[in-house]
């Protein structure tokens, strides 16, 4: 009986065809802890969602990601039953073949076919009855019949060439056609009929068939008890090939998913394709009597069913020397290679050497901690603090004496071959270089770069010859007689390096992990960070580091070995336990690569072997698969990525499925809804415990332990609303909506009605009160009215009664100017001036009065020449401007015709200037100016006042405004002009407006639309 463990570290068996100790893969047991509960599973496939489907002899049938495995919930009619068959097409279904009948599993719902049922009395070899095509077509094998399943068509019985006492019939795919055999008859189906194929004879019970198979190339292998015979599609004879099936238990043969056919015996897997036959060294235990290949799935995992379900990772990847006649499953620090060739590898149990693949040990020593090979050819080593010369041809062993050393127990670091050097260093934490002359070894010691490194401080050679000692985060690297160091790094400083030129190489970091660029310039070393810890995910520490001859890295850390490209894109994969390694804990100096093939890997374990052209190449990253959806009390296995769930109908938890179990393991989950950002996803099952009704749609993918993200899956649910919410439950709420209307409107318009007489009495009575107030507002309004028209006449009259006298001031003024004398020049002017400003003030006033009491004579809009307007207004301020020294020039006055009233535009153009003049210093320019403007025609009247703040320019136009600047000549300002202005442009369909910022000016225009 087969043993269970979770890895069966490999032991050198003995092989059927010689003596040679062959290393072996690892095996994983997939049980309990896995969640495959079943035993003696019989058939195993793998679907297109790359979903792994096992069907047992006792327990049913299972689906899992190579991982995990969920147990499938089969009909009644089939429960309990063997598996003797199983299938799936491109359609997604997968066809599940019992004693009881077949069962087709259609995106979660079964299909039971009783009539398609195998009798278990007949007591036939053992195979997978459902035989897959790759274009999904499936053929199905029941007692004396066999159907054929179009991908999503349901089962077509086939007439089969022979009769039943010729033999059960057994089928197989050649190229896309059907071939079939009885006894040691055969035919392959060409259109409706069958053609008869060579025959082979097989004489005696001791030649009867075992199985009848065809691999991908379509090439016929029939396997009996004594010999394995093969056919060729175009050949006219069978062939019987170099293989003798043991006699001991019954041979079984199975064609896998990579189209190979594959036997397994003691020690050995053998495949046979193409009439060729290959052997591949798997744990020799395995070869119990039930022990058969199950399945290859997508990653190239070997999968074995025997009484338990075993997986081989990638056979032929990684390889492990560990057990009888190798290095035992101990740690193993180096490996070096002699000038002879053979393999060196020191461990905690000794040192031992590869020659012609055989393990042979070092007598007398007991660990090999260290390992160099010496500029004589001889191996030295250290072990338990001893110096030892070992002559690789006769493996004499010597004590190497170093003066002032203990013969004993001295040596703590090295040794480290540099040329016709080596470096030690002792347990008192001195740093010795030896030298190798004619008489022998010379040491002397070297002064260490600092006094701070203590005897823990670690050494290394480079591949350039260089010597390098650390600790902590200061590092040194001795340049002929002369130490160079290098920056500080931060974290627990540098742990190893590689060096493919002497000035330019790499570095790792110990923790945290990263990597770096080391490069010497005149100035000095310079270090570039290459990749930081966040980039090299889920490593805790990096040991050391090791270059191909091509530039890739290795790298040893404590989550198994990683081979980096450094190139654009970053590549990185990962090579740990889940791939065969013995422990992912590697050693500090335990990576020896040779060329770009082969690559030892000393663990805590034991001794691995890394043949990357010995198997399968990494896959790429695929999307998660569905393994169950569950929701509420049902759970559906292997489901589509659509569902349909009533609203509260329970939790909806979708089981999702890595990978592959190599790129699954330490993978994770990242969802996310319609196109929202990536989040984590805590474990392999996303549940959603309420979701609202409608159309969800989501989005789920893979990220790989060292952070490749793979393709993403869509997951649409769709919710159907509640009963409350359907068109059949709308509609009685319609009826019984309407019903309570009718009875609440009746009951309404009873009480509205009673209602309605309350308050016409109460009408009655508030409207005898406003009657009696209505007559009170009359009265007062009335009197309201006269106390404004009496203020109105007494303004106007004040008004009348002002100008006669200011008219006589204004004479009087003139008369005045004609008389001789300077000073009573003066004075008469300054009476002008004040009459003047009085007139204004006065005009302004009334003009302001008649538009607020609707008496303003409405503008008599007629087209005109706005610039003879402008020169007309500048004729009559040029005397104001002349006399307080200011410039009055007009820049611009092309023809433009307006429609507008001609006394209000020179109206308003005269108190634009005067505005413009008050504010205006002496020896400024005020400009005029007319320009176009978007149907409009505009005036511009720009001074070089003191402007206007943003608090003045919201109340410039008001009324009676007074704003922050004041008249440079102390003219007196009401306030008014600004706000005529504005009410006289808006009644001729024009605006105004003004541009201006503190001690800069102000712009003020007028725009009017054009004739």
């Amino acid at each position: 009986m087969f043993l269970r463990r979770t890895a069966v570290w490999l032991l050198l068996g003995v092989s059927a065809w010689g003596e040679v100790p062959v290393p072996r893969p690892v095996a994983h047991v997939v049980d309990r802890r896995q969640g495959f509960t079943g035993s003696y599973p019989s058939v195993m496939i793998e679907d297109s969602q790359g979903r792994l489907w096992v069907g047992a002899d006792a327990g049913g049938l299972f689906v899992g990601d190579g991982l995990r495995f969920l147990k499938v919930s089969l009909p009644t009619e089939l429960a309990g039953m063997p598996i003797l068959g199983l299938g799936s097409d491109h359609a997604g279904r997968v066809a599940v073949l019992t004693p009881r009948g077949l069962g087709i599993l259609d995106h979660g719902a079964w299909r039971v076919h009783g009539d398609i049922r195998t009798d278990l009395g007949m007591k036939l070899p053992r195979f997978n009855r459902i035989i897959e095509h790759p274009s999904g077509t499936l053929l199905v094998i029941s007692d004396d019949q066999a159907y054929r399943i179009e991908p999503g068509a349901a089962p077509r019985p086939m007439a089969l060439p022979g009769s039943r006492a010729e033999g059960v019939p057994r089928v197989a795919w050649q190229g896309n056609q059907v071939v079939a055999r009885r006894a040691g008859h055969f035919w392959r189906q060409e259109g409706t009929d069958w053609v008869s194929l060579p025959d082979l004879a097989l004489p005696g019970k001791a030649e009867r068939p075992e199985a009848f198979l065809s691999d991908g190339d379509g090439h016929l292998y029939l396997l009996t008890r004594r010999q394995l015979f093969h056919l060729g599609p175009a050949a006219q004879a069978w062939d019987a090939l170099p293989f003798t099936p043991s006699p001991d238990w019954p041979n079984r043969m199975t064609r896998l998913g990579d189209g190979r056919i594959w036997i397994l015996q003691e020690g050995v897997a053998l495949t046979a394709f193409r009439g060729g036959l290959m052997r591949h060294p798997i744990p020799p235990d395995l070869a119990t009597y039930e022990a058969e290949a199950r399945c290859v799935d997508a990653e190239g995992n070997l999968w074995i069913g025997a009484a338990d379900l075993l997986r081989l990772p990638r056979l032929g990847v990684v390889r492990v020397h560990a057990g009888r006649g190798a290095p035992p499953a101990k740690i193993v620090w180096k490996q070096i290679r002699d000038g002879a060739g053979r393999l060196w590898a020191g461990s905690g149990a000794g040192v031992y050497i590869l020659e012609a693949e055989h393990w042979r040990a070092l007598p007398g020593v007991s660990s090999g901690e260290s390992l160099a090979l010496g500029p004589d050819g001889a191996v030295y080593l250290r072990s338990q603090q001893q110096l030892l010369r070992v002559d690789p041809r006769t493996l004499r062993i010597q004590n190497l004496p170093i003066p002032g050393v203990s013969s004993k127990a001295g040596i703590l670091r090295g040794p480290f071959n540099s040329g016709a050097r080596m470096w030690v260093r002792d347990v008192r934490g001195r740093l010795l270089q030896g030298s190798l002359g004619k008489s022998g070894w010379a040491w002397n010691p070297v002064p260490l770069p600092t006094e701070g490194f203590t005897p823990a401080a670690r050494l290394s050679v480079d591949e350039t010859g260089r010597l390098w000692i650390w600790q902590d985060d200061r590092t040194f690297c001795r340049e002929g007689d002369h130490w160079e160091e290098l920056p500080p790094v931060g974290g627990e400083g540098l742990m190893g390096f590689s060096f493919r030129t002497p000035d330019s190489g790499y570095g790792v970091l110990l923790n945290p992990p990263g990597l770096l660029a080391l490069r010497r310039t005149p100035g000095g070393w310079k270090a570039e960070t290459v990749l930081r810890a966040d980039q090299l995910n889920g490593l805790g520490y990096i040991y050391t580091i090791r270059q191909e001859p091509l530039g890739t890295l290795w790298l040893g850390t404590d989550r198994g070995v990683v081979r980096l490209q450094v190139d654009q894109p970053l590549v990185q994969q990962r090579y740990g336990m889940e791939l065969g390694l013995p422990s992912e804990d590697t050693a500090e100096e335990g990576l020896l690569v040779e060329g770009t093939d082969r690559v030892w890997v000393g663990t805590a374990a034991g001794l691995a072997e890394l043949r990357l052209k010995g198997g399968p190449a990494a896959p790429p990253m695929a999307a998660p698969s569905i393994l169950e959806v569950r929701c509420g009390a049902w759970a559906v296995q292997g489901p589509s990525s659509t569902l349909t769930v009533r609203y509260r109908q329970g939790s909806v938890v979708w089981e999702l499925g890595y990978p592959g179990p190599v790129r699954g393991e330490a993978a994770r989950f990242e969802f996310r809804e319609a196109e929202g950002p990536w989040e984590p996803l805590a474990g392999s099952a996303l549940q959603f415990p309420e979701i609202s009704p409608g159309h969800h749609q989501y989005e789920v993918r893979a990220r790989s332990f060292l952070g490749e993200y793979g393709p993403s899956r869509r997951l649409d649910i769709h919710v159907l609303p509640p009963w409350y919410r359907l068109p059949v439950a709308y509609g009685a709420w319609t009826l019984l909506f309407a019903g309570s209307v009718v009875l609440g409107v009746r009951w309404r318009m009873g009480l509205l009605r009673r209602r309605n007489r309350e308050l016409r009495i109460a009408v009655d009575r508030a409207t005898e009160g406003l009657r009696a107030r209505e007559q009170e507002l009359e009265a007062l309004n009335l009197r309201l009215y006269r106390i404004n028209d009496t203020k109105n006449r007494v303004i106007a009259m004040a008004a009348h009664d002002l100008r006669n006298p200011l008219a006589g001031i204004l004479l009087s003024s003139e008369l005045i100017k004609e008389e001789e004398g300077a000073e009573l020049l003066e004075s008469a002017e300054q009476i002008r001036t004040l009459g003047q400003s009085m007139s204004d003030m006065i005009q302004r006033l009334l003009d302001i009065h008649a538009i607020e009491a609707g008496h303003a004579e409405a503008p008599r809009l007629a087209p005109m020449d706005l610039s003879e307007a402008m020169e007309a207004a500048q004729q009559r301020a040029q005397w104001g401007f002349a006399k307080k020294g200011i410039r009055l020039l007009i820049e611009s006055r092309p023809p433009a015709r307006v429609q507008a009233d001609a006394a209000q535009v020179g109206q308003i153009l005269d108190n634009l200037l005067s505005n413009a003049q008050k504010y205006s210093p002496a020896g400024t320019t005020v400009r005029l100016r007319v320009v176009e403007a978007e149907r409009r025609w505009r005036v511009e009247v720009e001074d070089q006042g003191p402007g206007l703040t943003s608090e003045d320019l919201t109340r410039v136009f008001g009324e009676y405004a007074r704003l922050s600047a004041k008249p440079t000549a102390g003219e007196p300002s009401v306030g008014l002009g600004l706000s005529l202005v504005k009410r006289l442009s808006e009644a001729m369909g024009g605006r105004v407006g003004v541009e201006s910022r503190p001690d800069q000016g102000a712009t003020f225009w007028l725009e009017l639309p054009m004739a």
